[in-house]
């Protein structure tokens, strides 16, 4: 066998051993679940009372969870999409309203659903694989007995590495979820309020 032969043939039989896994994520399909924590970043609140006027503040969130779960799709090229559907949950603490404290017992919540799309980078000669991401939806906030559905926008980026030899990453990733305003309404008359969430956390994502 030339050296040249031998070369050619060591390249191939590196590619098989240790490309296996890349490989198989360059297409096809691949389920994920996300578990980590996130803060409430955008509190602003306006509060119109009948008969009294409108009042601005803010409310106080304690830092909470978010789960999450999506089904998506490899194309191959770096790029890939998803299905997300994701919870996020936050006690409240005090709301802020005209200089004025209120101390207040609830939590604030939302149930998203997201079409995302991401790239991945090649990153030569490692076994991480960095990646961002954007995605625009649907999202339920809902406060204690008032609820309301808003467009939602998020911005994601992350990073995953191989683990097994089946497909499967396991990865660390940090988000934005913004909505358009938020209105309940109240006794004696209407809260808006900005609702704008960051979160960090783990994922296991198996390809199909």
């Amino acid at each position: 066998m030339s050296l040249k032969n031998f070369a050619l043939s060591t390249s191939v039989l590196a590619a098989v051993a240790f490309g296996g896994s890349a490989l198989a994520q360059d297409s096809g399909y691949y389920v994920q679940g996300n578990l980590g924590a996130n803060v409430i970043v955008q509190d602003d609140a306006d509060l119109s009372v009948d008969g009294l006027g409108d009042f601005s503040g803010s409310y106080d969130a304690d830092t909470g969870y978010a789960i999450g779960g999506a089904l998506g799709k490899y194309f191959g090229n770096g790029f890939r999409s998803e299905i997300e559907l994701a919870h996020r949950s936050n006690d409240i603490g005090n709301i802020e309203a005209e200089g004025q404290e209120f101390e207040t017992d609830g939590d604030i919540s939302s149930t998203s659903v997201f079409l995302n799309g991401y790239y991945d980078f090649a990153v030569e000669n490692s076994i991480f694989v960095p990646y961002i991401g954007a995605g625009l939806g649907y999202v339920n906030v809902d406060a204690e007995d008032e609820n309301e559905g808003v467009f939602g926008y998020q911005f994601k980026g992350g990073v995953a590495r191989p683990v097994g030899a089946s497909g499967g990453l396991i990865g660390v990733e940090a988000s934005y979820l913004g909505t358009s305003k938020v209105e309940f309404d109240v006794d004696g008359g209407t809260l808006e309020a900005d609702y704008g969430n960051t979160a960090l956390g783990v994922f296991y994502r198996q390809s199909l």
